[in-house]
């Protein structure tokens, strides 16, 4: 599913297009607040009758016909007035939740809306603040993907939103880097690594992400990849991960890097991510269906590097700080010591001899508690990481490296 912010108000008389308008109410449906009373006048008297006749619980959502609205549902849902109980256990937040779970499963008459039309729920009479029901869209966007992954019946939700809400506020949600996971090809179904795709969209879901470069986005991708399995994400990956198991083998292979990466940087592209907008694109075709993504030259070398074997990529990109000589990385060190790779190593085109000079005392005491040269730390390391742990690494090298050992 598809988030697509509008500015202003919804046109009752322009719905052409939209499967389903979500309707704000009391629990009466009563027809008495801003957009609600509009919705009742449009949709005719009919929707009186097919309203229940008992009250709806908070955040209760009943599904009516469109009637004379050029929609096929209308999705009522109870709004509570704005207190300290309701914002408490976050009833509005839960109000968006329903709607988003009941429009994915809705079947009527054989029909499943795929476009749903919105008001940011709660901000008029109901006394809501704007970023509170921006708060509560989001999360119950995010859960929606989670739950229903590719299973979901909606695939489009435009939120329609006043124009007096602060720039700033809104940024926090249309520029998030989570949205890129929102729209996965239908094709795909639960195969490659469905678990992975939405744990990466939840770990990308904060605003430190916002605006992201598309290079940087890739590297984050590795980044989080190798700490969760000690191993990088490339063109022979194939690394199982229980918890991501769930409506799948859990299983990664080497199509993610191949066909997912591609795929969420066009996706960022659409959003309009890109650094450099005015990058002159290349099509990549994916060969799996028939179709291409159109990605700007940039990152041609990422997506290069992720069709590589993990010996070729680690080899090459990185080198550990060690004392004595430059010590490249191989597979074992990414599987068997993630926490060494990430604190003492750096990209091979940054280095250079700074980053290995310790002093003679330092290098002589370092090398006599490794029990080796110092010319051969390097190859002592993982040993010594697998003896006595991370943490005392660490230590030492803190305590016996100059100023000039960069780490």
């Amino acid at each position: 599913m598809e988030v697509h912010f509008r500015m202003g108000h919804i046109d009752l008389q322009n719905l052409k297009g939209f499967d389903v308008i979500v309707c704000p109410t009391d629990r009466s449906c009563s027809g008495s607040g801003g957009l609600d009373t509009k919705i009742h006048q449009a949709a005719g008297p009919d929707l009186k009758a097919a309203l229940p006749k008992k009250k709806l619980y908070q955040a209760e959502v009943h599904m009516t016909e469109g009637f004379q609205l050029d929609v096929d549902h209308i999705a009522h849902v109870a709004v509570p007035v704005r207190d300290e109980l309701t914002e408490e256990h976050n009833v509005l937040a839960q109000c968006y939740h329903n709607v988003l779970m009941t429009l994915g499963r809705t079947d009527i008459g054989g029909q499943h809306p795929e476009t749903a039309v919105m008001s940011l729920l709660g901000t008029g009479s109901a006394g809501w603040s704007y970023e509170y029901s921006l708060s509560g869209l989001w999360r119950a966007v995010i859960t929606y993907h989670r739950e229903y992954h590719s299973h979901g019946s909606l695939k489009h939700l435009y939120v329609y939103y006043p124009g007096d809400i602060r720039e700033s506020l809104l940024e926090r949600y249309t520029r998030r880097a989570s949205q890129a996971f929102f729209a996965r090809p239908e094709e795909w179904g639960v195969r490659l690594g469905s678990g992975l795709w939405y744990a990466l969209m939840e770990h990308f879901d904060h605003v430190s992400f916002n605006n992201l470069p598309m290079k940087d986005f890739i590297r984050e991708i590795q980044r989080f990849f190798q700490r969760k399995t000690g191993t990088w994400l490339c063109g022979d990956t194939q690394v199982s991960v229980p918890e991501w198991a769930k409506f799948c083998s859990g299983v990664i292979t080497p199509q993610f890097a191949n066909l997912a990466i591609p795929v969420l940087c066009s996706n960022l592209c659409k959003l309009g991510f890109p650094a450099n907008r005015d990058a002159v694109n290349f099509v990549l075709p994916v060969t799996l269906w028939e179709y291409s993504l159109t990605l700007p030259y940039e990152i041609l070398p990422e997506l290069t590097d992720l069709r590589k074997s993990a010996l070729e990529l680690t080899e090459r990109k990185r080198i550990l700080l060690v004392p004595g000589q430059p010590y490249y990385l191989t597979v074992f060190h990414y599987k068997n010591a993630p926490d060494l790779v990430r604190d003492y190593s750096l990209d091979a085109e940054e280095a250079n001899d700074s980053h290995y000079r310790l002093s003679v005392k330092a290098a002589a005491e370092l090398s006599s508690q490794l029990g080796y040269a110092p010319k051969a730390i390097g190859a002592a390391l993982c040993g010594y990481l697998k003896k006595h742990g991370g943490a005392a690494l660490e230590a030492m090298v803190r305590k016996y490296a100059s100023e000039e050992f960069h780490y």
